[in-house]
C-alpha cells in the first residue's frame, strides 16, 4: 500500500516520540532506585492508562445518563427545561453529548 512521504515521516516522528517518552519514564524510575524490567513497566503503564480511560468513559456515561434523566423529569415545564438546558450548555460545556431531543420528545409524550 502506498504511503505518501509525509505519512511515513509523521509515522516515524510519532514512533520516536513514544519511544523517547517510554525511555524517559524508565530512566526516571531507575533514577529513584527502583529496579524494574522495562517491558513489564511499559505493560503495567499501558494497563493503567487503559483502566483510567475506562473509568473516565464510565463516569462520563453515568453523568450523561443522570443529566438526561433529570432533563426528562423537568421537560414538562418548558421554561425550567430551557433554563436548565442552557445553563448546562453554557456553564458545564457538555452539550455535545446531552440528548436534548430525547427529553423534548418525552415532554411531548412521544416514545423514544
Amino acid at each position: 500500500m502506498y504511503e505518501s512521504p509525509i505519512e511515513v515521516i509523521m509515522g516515524d516522528i510519532q514512533t520516536k516520540i513514544v519511544q523517547d517518552r517510554e525511555n524517559q519514564i524508565f530512566q526516571a524510575i531507575q533514577n529513584v532506585g527502583v529496579e524494574v524490567d522495562k517491558a513489564e513497566l511499559l505493560k503495567a503503564l499501558q494497563y493503567d492508562r487503559d483502566q483510567y480511560q475506562k473509568g473516565y468513559l464510565d463516569a462520563r456515561k453515568d453523568f450523561e445518563e443522570k443529566v438526561n434523566n433529570m432533563l426528562k423529569e423537568i421537560s414538562a415545564d418548558p421554561i425550567l427545561y430551557s433554563l436548565v438546558g442552557n445553563m448546562i450548555k453554557e456553564h458545564l460545556g457538555v452539550s455535545e453529548f446531552l440528548n436534548f431531543d430525547a427529553a423534548a420528545k418525552f415532554s411531548k409524550g412521544d416514545e423514544e
